[in-house]
């Protein structure tokens, strides 16, 4: 397709124009296409070929974050590029798949600052797209910028909860650690301390609720917030930032759920606890409460209570959330 554009006569506009009119071209072909017109640094064509694509009804939201920058090395008037951009924002508070989609043919071009900005942009909007962290992460690591490395690093530890969780945590903390330990040797020393900073940060968890039992049984925690958001297995992520995990479980194994609020706000913690079905060991469950971890206000206590045809309640007070109110 590239050389049909390129051995085709007329200004680039008439070009990209004659190719996408009238022919319906698959979007990963223009993919494959805008990709190449970038490493031949054929940008103007680039894009003209994202404009026609758009003219004809063939646009993608991908195209809106990829164009501007397109624009910006053809050199394009600062008010196309600014028009651009704000086409672009519709786009970014969306679908995440078109998200993954320009992410990755940003990087394919390079453009490190670009492809994390438009993940950056997704995930404010949302940030438990597990799909855009890890792409994200993928980007920063093979950008070496420890801004990106850290951020995207830290995300995963803070937004991904999925059932192999576990191990992508560790991951990360192998990449943090190796990242931090380089800048402390290359410098310069702010940037040590604010990366530091953001490491440490994403290690403090304001409340942690863990539900530990076990026995051929299923039993479910649920979490009321201060005013009055509830997490459970119907709302597993909420508002005000917790999150449930369940982290095993099955047979007679030992069962866990997981509440966890990285900012949570001051006031009561309502933990419930419901049978569900079958018989728990010993009729009792174990409540873990960790407030402030990682921090010098770290407590940890534990409460068995009962489970039987009553729900058990436990009320759990956070004084100290860095959250100032439930949203």
């Amino acid at each position: 397709m590239r050389r049909q554009i390129e051995a085709a006569e007329g200004s680039v506009l008439k070009r990209a124009d004659a190719v996408f009119r009238g022919n319906e071209i698959s979007p990963a072909v223009v993919r494959e296409l805008i990709s190449q017109l970038h490493q031949t640094e054929q940008y103007d064509l680039g894009v003209e070929c994202l404009m026609a694509a758009i003219r004809h009804d063939q646009g993608q939201a991908w195209m809106y974050a990829v164009l501007p920058l397109q624009m910006k090395l053809a050199e394009r008037p600062q008010a196309e590029i600014d028009r651009a951009l704000l086409a672009r924002v519709d786009f970014s508070a969306g679908n995440s798949e078109q998200t993954l989609i320009a992410a990755s043919l940003l990087s394919r071009m390079m453009s490190w600052d670009s492809a994390m900005d438009l993940c950056r942009e997704s995930l404010r909007h949302d940030p438990w797209q597990t799909s855009v962290w890890l792409k994200a992460s993928s980007i920063a690591d093979r950008s070496g910028n420890p801004d990106h490395i850290v951020w995207a690093r830290t995300g995963i530890l803070k937004h991904v909860w999925t059932d192999d969780a576990r191990i992508r945590h560790q991951e990360s903390q192998k990449i943090l650690d190796r990242t931090l330990a380089d800048v402390r040797r290359k410098g310069p020393a702010e940037l040590t301390r604010r990366l530091q900073q953001q490491v440490a940060d994403a290690m403090i968890w304001d409340l942690i609720v863990k539900a530990e039992w076990a026995g051929n049984s299923d039993v479910d925690l649920a979490i009321s917030e201060p005013g009055g958001t509830v997490c459970d297995h119907s709302h597993q992520i909420t508002r005000t930032g917790g999150i449930l995990v369940r982290t095993g479980g099955g047979g007679r194994r030992r069962h866990i759920e997981e509440y966890r609020c990285h900012t949570a706000p001051q006031g009561i913690f309502k933990v419930s606890v419901r049978l569900i079905r079958g018989r728990v060991v010993s009729g009792r469950v174990r409540l873990t409460v960790i407030r402030y971890q990682g921090t010098g206000y770290e407590s940890k206590e534990t409460i068995n209570v009962p489970v039987g045809e009553e729900d058990a309640a436990v009320e759990v007070e956070v004084s100290r959330g860095r959250r100032i109110a439930a949203d």
